[in-house]
């Protein structure tokens, strides 16, 4: 199964139990890779990269397949009763921006989301450009959040509190770093779907999926550059062609007309370029 739309894909999918279990994560990955390839709303191939990029760093709970289709169609704050956009009277969450490619934390966030429910913390934070650690806009940590339907854990691995104490703990850095790894494989171990080590196949997986369809688009962009090329060359040649064709039937004539000129040669001498 491979469409080049997560929308179509998702009510593909979406629409029976049975296409639901056909539907892999390499799918969805490509669907969002391979989506308006060589046109320029490149928003779902950017939302992708942003959540690999987390799940790159193994800073978040590697979402399921579905989960994963989900985010690239979400359209309202995922966050729902607890969304600080939240509209009372029609108790609906905020919508997302529409502007927004990003998922912040492997989350689907409306801005006042982002704007309230995260914690910022100095650029001088130990946990920055830290592997598991979920960071948007270089300084803003969040908690882990928890689906109220399934009970699953999505988003950051880490609490923001478990990360300040470190912070408050320890002086050097490198105790820093082996308190953090522990809390890390802590959270695998007690609210993630794998255990660390298959956590960290899943996540493998899912980045040789993304990688292997980069390239694979990236490819598939240049050989049809290439063929534009070569189609463009072969239309300018023909307009070449059908140019001096009328310029030599020019030439022709003003020779014909010039034939008893004294200074026809003087007229007449110029150069071809073939080429031009």
């Amino acid at each position: 199964m491979q469409l080049d739309s997560p929308q179509d894909l998702f009510n593909l999918v979406f629409s029976s139990k049975f296409l639901m279990s056909l539907v892999t994560p390499d799918t969805v990955i490509r669907s969002a890779v391979f989506n308006n390839l060589r046109k320029r709303d490149k928003g779902n191939r950017k939302t992708m990269s942003n959540i690999m990029g987390y799940v790159s760093n193994r800073s978040i709970h590697v979402p399921s397949t579905h989960r994963l289709l989900r985010l690239l169609n979400a359209k309202s704050c995922e966050r729902g009763d607890r969304c600080w956009g939240k509209n009372l009277n029609t108790g609906k969450a905020m919508a997302l921006n529409r502007n927004s490619t990003s998922r912040p934390f492997g989350l689907a966030l409306c801005d006042k989301c982002v704007k309230f429910g995260t914690t910022k913390v100095p650029y001088s934070h130990f946990s920055r450009f830290q592997q598991g650690v979920a960071f948007h806009n270089w300084n803003l940590l969040m908690d882990p959040s928890r689906d109220p339907k399934s009970d699953q854990v999505n988003g950051p691995l880490l609490e923001v509190l478990e990360l300040q104490q470190i912070e408050n703990t320890y002086a050097n850095v490198d105790d820093k770093k082996s308190a953090l790894e522990g809390i890390v494989q802590k959270a695998l171990t007690n609210n993630g779907k794998f255990c660390p080590i298959h956590y960290e196949e899943k996540a493998a997986a899912y980045h040789e999926m993304y990688e292997n369809s980069e390239k694979e688009a990236d490819e598939t962009v240049a050989a049809a550059l290439e063929v534009d090329q070569q189609k463009y060359i072969q239309r300018r040649d023909e307009r070449i062609a059908k140019r001096m064709t009328r310029i030599r039937s020019i030439y022709a004539t003003l020779e014909e007309i010039l034939d008893d000129c004294s200074l026809k040669d003087l007229a007449l001498d110029c150069q071809w370029l073939e080429s031009d």
